[in-house]
């Protein structure tokens, strides 16, 4: 019993340093002047390389390693309907994210 009441004043005291931590850098977040055009030119070649060639080659090799895996390994037909689902992914999201950005942020 002792050994457990050490492992939770141990984890007490850390979380009281974590929190402490937190709020002594609340104020310097908190006043920084950024404007949330930081990460725009990285968002937008991220989204060219997944809606361009290196995102057709990687949604490419996601359905032949499905289409392999499917027929020749056995793992069967669902397998392939989930690698051409995450295919498809990889072209629907960044349309999501674009679209639902605006709801949220």
């Amino acid at each position: 019993m002792k050994g457990l009441r050490r492992k939770w004043e141990t984890f007490s005291a850390l979380m009281l340093v974590a929190m402490v931590a937190v709020l002594a850098t609340a104020n310097s977040a908190l006043a920084s002047n950024a404007t949330g055009t930081e990460f725009n030119s990285l968002w937008d070649k991220l989204v060219g390389y997944v809606e361009g060639v290196p995102g057709k080659i990687f949604a490419l090799g996601i359905l032949v390693v499905g289409l392999y895996r499917s027929i020749f390994a056995g793992a069967g037909p669902l397998f392939f309907f989930g690698t051409s689902a995450a295919a498809a992914a990889i072209f629907i999201l960044p349309d999501i994210a674009n679209n639902a950005g605006g709801a949220l942020f």
